[in-house]
């Protein structure tokens, strides 16, 4: 094993140096443990001789000044010895006295010292004492506050009985759980808390009840401010056309209109205190449950709904039940508006009054429609809708939706629309039925000034009758204006009705617009139809005529009317089709009195007999003109100054037009063109020519408009055979258009035929016949081409 290394010298004066240092200070544990390095150092430098021999030397040293100094003050230190013997003498002494005096001292102080024990004894049965009084004071003041919280309950000050409670329980009650009772009240503060919730609980409830039965009147209050609202702008929109435009609720309704400062749950009729509901908010939000109360609130507050909807509702005539669950329902909103608003945030989100609210107008839309269902009053659909109407522009201005109520509104109306229309196609119906269909008399200006005032006539026609003497014979039959007295009582109906709708106002035209159609198309025009169809009696038929004329100026006349009446926003022109179903009729009207003038006409006209190929003319005069023809004009113009005297101007005029192209086109295409009729002359054509001049003249003697075109086919037919132009007719296409533009080829083909047809027949007229053949041949080329 290797031998371990030496360690380095150490300086042994150095060491002796730091003892004499140690030996100087007083002796402690921290000194003796300071010599273990110093015997280490020297152990391991092995010179532990060395440093003993060293200590040695140095023991000597110091005693030899030691006692050399004892030498030099032995004298003084013997003379010390002296004195200190006398000290000790007089020590003992001393000390013998102090003993008598301590005896004498233990002696009397016995007594004291068993009166002093006897005073601490007191003292602490004092310091017991006050301690028990006040350890008693405090047990009273938490007793007293026990009781001061019962009684706060009672006082229903209960935020400040939870405030007490608290006091107690984190302040009071702590420094003394070592006493029974303390422990014992500590355990009852959870019953005394929820004893509070359960009171607040119960006020609430109680509140809740209460608000339910004052919901009436509150709903009450808004519905009959907002009536008024609606009065006094409807009385200022009525000054300012301008106004007309704007509803209630728009932005410039509610700057020009004046301010109505109602509170509907403060006011002289009802006041609804909200205490209750807050301080049961605000105890539950202390106890932390707020989130069961808002859970419990909107439940019953649903449940409340539900009851308040449940009801049947039947409505009728002068019923009050409708009128009384909207105030319930406007209450109930009104009160959850203010909750809504006025409560701690997040107590009562919109988003649930708002569901809650979808809800209850669904509901109410439900009740409404099925209230309505076999309800045929007008009057009660009349209260229906105005109390609706209030209703939805309450509810738009507490800022709820109504669009579902303003979709029931628009139902409304087409019930409405359908019942009046109902209603007053009976009365058409008896009108119509009830038609004599003979002109009305009026036999004083009063009743001409009724007539006047509900029917619609032209200017000028009411300047003629107003002009006119009594009795007086109307144009028209009693049926025109007892229908537009139906009408006009109708139309004020529907828009009376409509007023106020701040929308559909094109679906509520729409509506209008089909009934008036419907009772003019199905209730006049096509019971007309059927009178004209089933009736021979032409003066009947001219009176029918004069009335559609009439009933189709009423249609132009309502358009404007309406027009007047409709809301500005609707725009355009109320259109009516029975306008278009009514000229209709009137020509079924006109083609019937046609159809019978024809039957008679072709009596006539079965009677003629021509001479078509005569040896000479007749002269152009009237006394030569056929029989047939005068007895004819005769009749017709006697039918049309008796059976037919009723028939308007253009009527007439179109009567006669009717007459003289059917007269025409039976001379022309049955008489000349016959196929029984093979050969014709000229002088044929010309006495064929003379009647029809004779007609046309009288045709044109009654200033008919257009009377050209009725006689321009025969008349230009035979002026290309008789003018001898067949030439310029067939070759000329500029004099053909201008000159003859209605001679239709094949007619003047088949008159050349004709003509031809007579000259072969005749001796020497061969040459005469392959001229007309040749005309023929030319005219026919017209009808190749």
């Amino acid at each position: 094993m290797a031998r371990k290394g030496r360690a380095p010298q150490v300086s042994l004066e150095a060491q002796l140096q730091q003892l004499t240092l140690l030996s100087d200070i007083d002796s402690n544990p921290e000194n003796v443990e300071q010599l273990g390095p110093m015997i280490k150092s020297l152990d391991e430098a092995h010179q532990q001789n060395d440093f003993l021999k060293q200590l040695r030397k140095f023991v000597r040293q110091k005693d030899e000044e030691i006692e050399q100094v004892c030498n030099e003050n032995h004298q003084e230190f013997v003379s010390s010895v002296d004195e200190l013997l006398i000290v000790r003498s007089g020590t003992v002494s001393l000390k013998h006295r102090i003993n008598e005096l301590d005896q004498e001292i233990q002696a009397s102080g016995h007594a004291l010292s068993s009166k002093k024990r006897d005073l601490i004894d007191k003292q602490k049965t004092v310091q017991n004492l006050d301690e028990a009084l006040e350890s008693l004071q405090v047990c009273m003041h938490v007793l007293e506050m026990s009781v001061l919280v019962n009684d706060l309950i009672e006082q229903k000050k209960y935020y400040s009985a939870l405030r007490r409670l608290d006091e107690l329980g984190n302040l009071h009650l702590k420094p003394l759980m070592h006493h029974a009772f303390a422990r014992m009240l500590r355990d009852s503060l959870p019953d005394l808390r929820e004893r509070i919730r359960l009171e607040v609980t119960k006020e609430m409830k109680g509140w809740m009840y209460d608000v339910r039965e004052r919901s009436g009147d509150v709903g009450r209050v808004a519905l009959e401010t907002m009536e008024t609202r609606q009065q006094r702008w409807r009385h200022r929109s009525q000054k300012d056309p301008m106004l007309k435009t704007s509803s209630i609720n728009s932005p410039i309704e509610q700057v020009v209109n004046e301010k109505i400062d109602v509170d509907f749950l403060e006011n002289d009729r009802v006041k609804v205190d909200f205490k209750p509901l807050y301080q049961c908010i605000h105890i539950y939000e202390v106890l932390e449950q707020r989130g069961k109360l808002q859970v419990n609130y909107q439940e019953d507050r649903k449940a409340q709904a539900n009851l308040l909807l449940s009801q049947n509702l039947v409505i009728q005539k002068g019923s009050k039940a409708l009128a009384t669950l909207l105030e319930e329902v406007v209450g109930f909103l009104v009160v959850e508006s203010h909750v809504m608003h006025t409560s701690p945030p997040g107590f009562r989100p919109s988003a649930d009054v708002e569901d809650l609210w979808e809800v209850m107008s669904e509901r109410v839309v439900d009740m409404v429609n099925v209230g309505l269902h076999d309800c045929k009053e007008s009057k009660a659909y009349v209260e229906t809708k105005s109390a609706i109407q209030t209703f939805i522009r309450t509810m738009e201005s507490l800022g709820f939706s109504v669009g579902r109520l303003n979709a029931l509104l628009l139902g409304l109306f087409k019930k409405f629309a359908e019942l009046l229309r109902s209603r007053f196609a009976e009365d058409f119906q008896q009108a119509i039925r009830e038609a004599q269909h003979q002109p009305m008399i009026v036999n004083d200006k009063d009743e001409l000034a009724k007539v006047l005032n509900v029917c619609w006539l032209k200017p000028d026609e009411i300047q003629a009758l107003e002009s006119q003497p009594f009795p007086l014979s109307l144009p028209f039959s009693q049926t025109y204006p007892l229908c537009c007295m139906d009408i006009r009582n109708l139309v004020e109906h529907y828009y009376n009705f409509s007023s106020g709708f701040t929308q559909y106002h094109r679906e509520i035209d729409s509506i209008l617009k089909r009934s008036l159609d419907d009772l003019f198309v199905q209730q006049i025009s096509m019971h007309i139809r059927s009178t004209v169809e089933q009736s021979h009696n032409l003066s009947q038929i001219a009176q029918i005529i004069v009335n559609v004329e009439h009933f189709q100026l009423a249609c132009a006349e309502l358009e404007v009317w309406l027009a007047n009446l409709r809301n500005p926003k609707s725009g355009g022109r109320l259109g009516l089709e029975a306008s278009q179903h009514l000229a209709g009729t009137l020509e079924i009207a006109q083609k019937r009195i046609d159809t019978a003038l024809f039957v008679k006409l072709d009596q006539f006209l079965d009677l003629l007999e021509y001479d078509w190929t005569p040896a000479t003319p007749k002269r152009d005069t009237q006394a030569h003109v056929s029989g047939y023809l005068i007895d004819m004009i005769d009749w017709l113009s006697t039918m049309m100054e008796s059976a037919l005297v009723l028939l308007p101007t253009d009527a007439k005029a179109a009567t006669f037009t009717s007459c003289f192209m059917h007269i025409t086109n039976r001379l022309l295409n049955s008489t000349l063109l016959d196929r029984e009729v093979r050969m014709v002359n000229m002088n044929g054509l010309s006495n064929f020519e003379l009647d029809i001049t004779y007609l046309y003249q009288f045709a044109r003697s009654l200033q008919i408009d257009g009377i050209e075109g009725v006689f321009g086919q025969i008349r230009q037919t035979l002026a290309v055979v008789l003018s001898e132009s067949i030439s310029e007719y067939a070759l000329s296409p500029l004099s053909r258009n201008q000159k003859f533009p209605q001679a239709q080829p094949t007619k003047v083909s088949s008159i050349l035929e004709k003509l031809a047809q007579y000259h072969a027949a005749q001796p020497h007229g061969s040459e005469t016949a392959a001229q007309r053949t040749r005309e023929r041949e030319m005219v026919t080329r017209l009808i190749r081409r």
